[in-house]
């Protein structure tokens, strides 16, 4: 009996394959959660988790989010992640413009923010008094409170 002239060449491949998928190169951990910010007990520990998922425009007082990212970027076969983050920011008032750049005004009534004051806390800090300015684009709302330096954002996969 013959053996296969294949079989050196499938043995290294599959060698090749092992070591590709046991390399011990730089990883990167995955990102997916599913987090509230009542999991936190600290403004600064909320705002360095939110720094993770999300570009500050500015800096943070301090926020409330509801973050659920799928990372499919760090698995066997890389692909595009997936996301809803529903975040509230309390920033300087003389801030809360530059959290609009690029985006289009919008009619208030048009947009549902229920999402955002289901995220307000119980704390004088959140209190709004004011009606939102509401911009949005691609996958991305902002609504703007500016006398109270309260942003909603919402940003998402299409």
């Amino acid at each position: 009996m013959r053996p296969c002239r294949f079989i050196p060449m499938l043995l290294a491949l599959l060698c090749a394959a092992t070591l590709i998928s046991c390399s011990t190169g730089r990883r990167t951990l995955s990102k997916t959660t599913d987090t509230q910010s009542s999991t936190f007990s600290s403004d600064a520990d909320k705002i360095a988790f939110v720094e993770h998922y999300c570009t500050l425009a500015s800096p943070l007082i301090t926020t409330e989010f509801h973050i659920v990212y799928h990372d499919n970027e760090s698995g066997r076969v890389p692909g595009p992640s997936d996301w809803d983050m529903q975040v509230l920011m309390l920033v300087r008032p003389q801030d809360a413009p530059r959290w609009t750049n690029g985006m289009l005004h919008v009619p208030a009534q048009h947009i549902d923010l229920a999402w955002g004051y289901v995220l307000l806390p119980p704390d004088p800090r959140w209190m709004i008094t004011s009606q939102p300015v509401v911009y949005e684009r691609s996958g991305v709302i902002v609504a703007v409170f500016e006398r109270e330096g309260i942003i909603f954002k919402r940003v998402w996969t299409t």
